[in-house]
């Protein structure tokens, strides 16, 4: 639009921009530094019965859809090493919580050996950030930074 009107684009980065530069600043630090930059996501596959609101066009309700009930559910959460191909894995029958994180935390740190360093890429979920998760991952025993994407 500004360009249209014969502007120009601000020098000055929005907020969002600056936390991407910042994040893509920690993760070049982080590599400079030999750290294995691992990626993380959970997922939930599941038939399920629930009702959720979907996206809808501005001014219009969230459409509602009800599924059925009844299915199993299973949750992965993956962390794979973009430099390696290697793949850490846990997965269950309800959602994860900060406990089951701290889990996925120690069993990278047993996969990848006690010497190796080694920083997650993650998003910002709350069981990301818990108290009782930052804290273990600092401990001596797991010893992996943690890296929160922006949000998204």
């Amino acid at each position: 639009m500004v360009s249209r009107l014969g502007g120009k684009k601000l020098k000055h980065p929005t907020f969002q921009e600056d936390l991407i530069l910042k994040l893509r600043e920690r993760l070049r630090q982080l590599k400079d530094e030999g750290y294995d930059i691992l990626q993380s996501d959970e997922c939930l596959f599941s038939a399920d019965s629930y009702v959720s609101s979907h996206w809808a066009p501005s001014g219009q309700p969230m459409r509602k859809t009800t599924r059925f009930t009844g299915y199993p559910k299973v949750v992965v959460c993956g962390v794979i090493s973009p430099a390696t191909g290697k793949v850490h894995f846990e997965y269950g029958i309800r959602s994860f919580n900060a406990t089951d994180m701290i889990e996925v935390l120690k069993g990278v740190r047993k996969e990848v050996g006690p010497k190796a360093k080694v920083a997650i890429l993650w998003d910002n979920a709350t069981i990301h950030r818990a108290h009782i998760v930052r804290e273990a991952a600092a401990s001596p025993e797991i010893d992996i930074v943690l890296v929160y994407n922006c949000a998204y």
